[in-house]
């Protein structure tokens, strides 16, 4: 087990390092180092999460939610520095999803050697 979790770090310093990584950090930062840019994501963050609640809550959609929603998504996709923190985020997941189909393909049973037709009795 221990063996694991050593392999586990290991590859969790390689993603560290990787360059995907290295350039979401960096975008995340500029976005907390720009109030504007800070403000919309936590905006948008603080609608979605009302949508979601009332989603769970089985409460109907709210028109005038949905339009604040629409109005701060097209806000944040003009704004460079969330496009760029999107496309980071982007980028590191798919390598993460690579990562983890890597590894699943490494649980995979193997494939059996065919057999050999059995002569009828």
């Amino acid at each position: 087990m221990e063996e694991i979790l050593e392999q586990a770090a290991r590859l969790g310093r390689s993603l560290r390092d990787h360059e995907s990584f290295r350039v979401l950090r960096a975008a995340e930062q500029a976005v907390l180092d720009a109030p504007e840019s800070r403000n919309l994501a936590d905006a948008l963050g603080r609608v979605q999460g009302e949508r979601r609640e009332a989603a769970e809550a089985g409460r109907p959609p709210d028109p005038a939610l949905d339009g604040r929603i629409e109005k701060l998504a097209a806000a944040s996709a003009a704004d460079p520095l969330l496009r760029d923190l999107w496309r980071a985020q982007q980028e590191f997941q798919a390598l993460v999803n690579r990562v983890s189909a890597t590894m699943l393909a490494e649980l995979a049973p193997p494939a059996s050697p065919p057999t050999a037709p059995r002569a009828p009795a």
